[in-house]
């Protein structure tokens, strides 16, 4: 499952780093909480950011589906924090 978000202004990575991403008061949790670490599948000279992953347990499934948007397009962090 593929996830795409716009990435924050002056915002820079490098390929190979990742980012811990944190759901905002998420309905449920696991004892692992609410933060995740994710590898960027995108590049550092694209508009968007994008992570992958496979999901393992249906919380995070469900979680992560409410806020994917129409074509994996998620407008702004409204509901996940970058770190």
């Amino acid at each position: 499952m593929a996830f795409r978000f716009e990435r924050p202004a002056n915002w820079a990575f490098k390929a190979g780093q990742y980012l811990d991403m944190t759901l905002l008061d998420p309905p449920e949790t696991d004892s692992e909480g609410t933060v995740r670490s994710f590898s960027s599948a995108s590049g550092p000279h694209e508009e968007t950011l994008m992570v992958a992953t496979r999901m393992k347990l249906q919380m995070k499934r469900e979680a992560l589906e409410k806020i994917n948007r129409p074509a994996n397009e998620a407008k702004g962090f409204d509901t996940v924090k970058v770190q």
